[in-house]
């Protein structure tokens, strides 16, 4: 027995359906996190672009980005603040990273008008 979906057929198990063992449970649920594995398709319409000056370093884009896209390096030598980037191979173009920045430091560019080819 499970939640089940009358549109679809679905059916969610439950942990009463697995006799309340979590782990049984996770396995037939639960999938490994991640971010994207293959490089975008080329469907992006936007790009986010980071204003290094304006960026404190707080780490939200990075943190909410929901394809891994943004990536940290190391901290630049006396500054104590790592540097971000975007990596434009998995980024979709969301726009989630701008909308969570407080600072304005990050700004999505049409991907048009832009040099390189990705």
């Amino acid at each position: 027995m499970g939640i089940s979906s009358k549109q679809s057929g679905i059916v969610i198990p439950t942990l009463r359906q697995w006799e309340c063992v979590p782990a049984q449970f996770d396995r037939s649920t639960c999938f490994e996190a991640g971010h994207l594995v293959e490089r975008n398709a080329g469907w992006r319409q936007q790009r986010p672009v980071i204003n290094a000056d304006s960026c404190t370093s707080c780490l939200q884009c990075y943190m909410y980005c929901p394809d891994g896209a943004i990536r940290k390096t190391h901290a630049e030598e006396g500054s104590g603040q790592p540097s971000l980037f975007v990596d434009l191979d998995f980024c979709k173009g969301c726009g989630i990273c701008v909308t969570v920045c407080r600072f304005g430091a990050l700004a999505m560019i049409p991907e048009k008008g832009c040099d390189d080819e990705r």
